[in-house]
C-alpha cells in the first residue's frame, strides 16, 4: 500500500474526475426530499440564491418527499425470505435440517448486526439501504465478522453512497475509499491515536471541529486484502492485510439502465437513479410555476385602488371603512377603479393540471376515495400498477442481500476476518418455546448449495389473494411442501409439516387425555391428575387385551405412564417441575 498522502491526492482526483456530475445529482435529489428545492446550476437564481424582489414567494411542493416516504414504508415492511438449497445426495439423505441450520446462522447474523448497529444510535441495515435505494439510487456497505473477547461480531455498516469512491478492474473492486467526518476525541477513542489538531508552525490556527476520514481498502493479491484509515494525510489506523478472498465492501446500483460511457464523459450521473428520477423536470416546473403564481397572487394582493379625481374630487387616504360607514363623493369628480394587473390566464392553469398529471404518472398512482367507494379489485390493480415504480429497488434489495448472505459464509468459512479464528459458531436460542441448540462448523458452510434472498411487498389484500391461488393449488392435488415453499412462501415447511402432523395427533383420545394430564399436574391438581392416569391406564389395558384377543397372544409389558418410564402405578408421582414459558426471546450464538 502506498503512503497515506499518495492515497488521499488519489481519492480526491478520481471523485473530481469520475463521480463529480453523480454526487452533484445525488444532493440535488437529496435537497428536494429535505424540500428545500433546486436551482439549475449555474444559473442566476442558482449563483445569488436571493429573493429579488419583497413580493417573491418561493413554493416549495412535498410531493418528493411523500412519495419517497409511501415507498420507503412499504419496502421497510416488505418480508424477507432466505432461501437456501442443497443437492441431492445419493444415499436420500434427508437435507432439511442442514438447510434449516444455515437459513437460522443467515438470519441470526443480520439480527446481531441490527443489534449492533441500534447500540451505535443508527438505523437498521435493512432501514438504512432502503433509504440509499430511494434517494440515493445506489446502495453499500462493509461488513466483517470477527471474533473479540471470545463473541462473535458481525460488523455490518452501511455505507453512503454520496462519499463513496472506486475503482474496479477485470474481476471486480480493486479499492474503495469512504469518507466521513468525525471529531478528534471520536477517532481517538476508536483508534487510540492522538490527531494532530493544530500544526506546530501554525500555532494560531482554530482547532477543527471534524476532521476528513478515509477509510480505505485495496485488494493487494488473490486471499489477500488490506486495510488503512487516513486521517489528514496520515494513517491513524497503519495498513493491515487480511486473508479474505473477496472485498469486503459490496456496492450495487439500482440499474434502470446499463452502464454507458461516451467520448467526452462516462455517463456516471444517470447510472443508478433514485426513484426520483422521472418527475425531476415536472417536480422543478411545478414549483417555478407555483412560485410565480403565489408571488403574482402576493403582488395583486397588495396593490392599491386608483382614485382619479379633479380639482373639486376628494383625496382619499384609505379606502377601509366599515361595512356601515358612508363615503360622499362629488358626482363626476372622483372614480375609483382597480390596478391594471391581470388574473393569471386560465391556459397557465390548465398547464398546471397537465404537469401534475404527468407527476402522478411518474410516481405512484392517486387513489381518491369516491361515494360510493371503488371496489377491492380496482384498488388492487391501482396498487399493482404503483408497486412498477419500486420494483427496481425491491429487486436491488433482494440481489444485494443475497450477497451480503454470500460473502458472510466466505468469512466464516475462512475463520473470520483478523484476529482469532472462528472454529465454530454455537446456535443456541429459543423457538416457539422450545430451547435448541446446534453447531455450526466450517464444513457445514462448505458444503454444495445456493443462497436466494427474496423480499415480497404485500397488502392485505394481495395477502388474500396468495392464500386464495394456494387453495386453488390445493384443490387441483398439488402437494402441501410445495404450496407451503412455492406459493405461500413459508420460512420453514419442514417445521410446519412436523407441526401439522403433531397437531394431527394432538386430536386423537390418548394424546387428549395426556395432555390434560399434564395440564392437571401443572396446575397442582395432582389428585385429579392420578385419577385421570389410572382411566387412561386402563383404556390401555383394555385396549392391549383386545389387540391380544385377535392375535391370540396375550399381551405383554405395561403401558407407559406420563411422569414415569413404565408401570401401572400412579402412586409415587412426583411434582412436576415447572419453568416459566419464554415468549419472544432472541436467539443467541456465541463463537468457541
Amino acid at each position: 500500500m502506498e503512503e497515506a498522502s499518495k492515497i488521499a491526492t488519489q481519492v480526491k482526483s478520481i471523485e473530481s474526475k469520475n463521480f463529480r456530475v453523480l454526487h452533484q445529482r445525488m444532493d440535488d435529489d437529496y435537497a428536494r426530499w429535505q424540500l428545500k428545492g433546486t436551482q439549475t446550476r449555474g444559473s442566476l437564481e442558482y449563483l445569488a440564491s436571493t429573493k429579488t424582489r419583497n413580493t417573491d414567494i418561493k413554493i416549495v411542493s412535498n410531493a418528493p418527499r411523500t412519495f419517497c416516504d409511501n415507498v420507503q414504508s412499504i419496502l421497510s415492511s416488505s418480508e424477507r425470505q432466505i432461501i437456501v438449497r442443497m443437492a441431492e445426495t445419493q444415499t436420500g439423505e434427508d437435507l432439511r435440517e442442514a438447510i434449516a441450520k444455515l437459513e437460522r446462522l443467515l438470519e441470526y447474523a443480520f439480527y446481531k448486526a441490527d443489534e449492533r448497529l441500534i447500540d451505535l444510535l443508527l438505523p437498521t441495515l435493512k432501514e438504512s439501504l432502503v433509504w440509499y435505494s430511494i434517494v440515493r439510487g445506489w446502495v453499500a456497505g462493509r461488513f466483517l465478522i470477527y471474533k473479540e473477547d471470545g463473541e462473535v461480531i458481525f460488523d455490518f455498516l452501511p455505507l453512503d453512497p454520496r462519499w463513496l469512491v472506486y475503482q474496479k478492474g477485470a474481476k471486480g473492486l480493486l479499492w474503495t475509499a469512504y469518507t466521513t467526518y468525525r471529531s478528534a476525541l471520536e477517532l481517538e477513542d476508536e483508534y487510540g491515536k492522538e490527531v494532530r489538531k493544530t500544526p506546530w508552525y501554525k500555532p494560531w490556527t482554530k482547532e477543527k471541529g471534524a476532521y476528513s476520514v478515509i477509510d480505505y481498502w485495496q485488494y493487494e493479491d488473490k486471499n489477500k486484502i488490506s486495510n488503512a484509515v487516513i486521517c489528514e494525510n496520515e494513517f491513524v489506523k497503519e495498513p493491515e492485510e487480511y486473508n479474505i478472498k473477496s472485498m469486503p465492501v459490496l456496492i450495487a446500483p439500482v440499474a434502470t439502465r446499463p452502464p454507458i460511457q461516451g467520448v467526452s464523459s462516462n455517463e456516471m450521473e444517470g447510472y443508478g437513479e433514485s426513484i426520483l428520477a422521472p418527475n425531476r423536470v415536472v417536480d422543478d416546473l411545478l414549483n417555478t410555476l407555483a412560485t410565480m403564481w403565489a408571488s403574482h397572487a402576493n403582488l395583486l394582493y397588495k396593490q392599491p385602488t386608483i382614485n382619479y379625481y379633479d380639482e373639486q374630487g376628494i383625496q382619499l387616504q384609505t379606502t377601509a371603512f366599515l361595512s356601515a360607514a358612508v363615503l360622499n363623493l362629488p358626482m363626476a369628480h372622483n372614480r375609483l377603479e382597480p390596478p391594471p394587473l391581470k388574473e393569471i390566464s386560465p391556459t397557465l392553469v390548465n398547464l398546471f393540471q397537465v404537469l401534475d398529471s404527468w407527476r402522478v404518472r411518474g410516481s405512484m398512482p392517486d387513489i381518491d376515495i369516491r361515494q360510493p367507494p371503488q371496489s377491492g379489485t380496482l384498488q388492487n390493480l391501482v396498487q399493482e400498477a404503483a408497486n412498477r415504480v419500486f420494483n427496481p429497488q425491491l429487486r436491488n434489495l433482494s440481489s444485494f442481500y443475497g450477497n451480503i448472505c454470500r460473502l458472510v459464509e466466505e468469512q466464516l468459512a475462512e475463520g473470520g476476518v483478523g484476529g482469532e479464528k472462528i472454529r465454530k459458531v454455537n446456535a443456541k436460542g429459543i423457538l416457539k418455546n422450545e430451547y435448541y441448540e446446534m453447531d455450526i462448523k466450517p464444513l457445514d458452510i462448505k458444503k454444495p448449495h445456493t443462497i436466494k434472498v427474496e423480499f415480497t411487498a404485500r397488502t392485505p389484500w394481495t395477502q388474500f389473494e396468495t392464500y386464495q391461488i394456494a387453495d386453488m393449488a390445493k384443490r387441483q392435488g398439488l402437494p402441501d411442501a410445495f404450496i407451503q415453499e412455492y406459493i405461500l412462501k413459508l420460512p420453514s415447511p419442514k417445521e410446519i409439516s412436523d407441526m401439522s402432523a403433531i397437531e394431527m395427533a394432538e386430536h386423537s383420545p390418548k394424546l387428549a387425555i395426556v395432555r390434560a394430564i399434564q395440564a392437571l399436574m401443572k396446575a397442582g391438581r395432582f389428585e385429579e391428575a392420578r385419577d385421570l392416569m389410572n382411566d387412561y391406564n386402563m383404556m390401555a389395558q383394555e385396549q392391549m387385551a383386545a389387540q391380544g384377543a385377535e392375535t391370540g397372544q396375550p399381551p405383554t409389558g405395561a403401558p407407559p405412564v406420563v411422569g414415569e418410564e413404565a408401570g401401572e402405578g400412579a402412586g409415587a408421582l412426583p411434582p412436576p417441575e415447572i419453568t416459566p414459558p419464554t415468549i419472544g426471546v432472541p436467539p443467541t450464538m456465541e463463537g468457541i
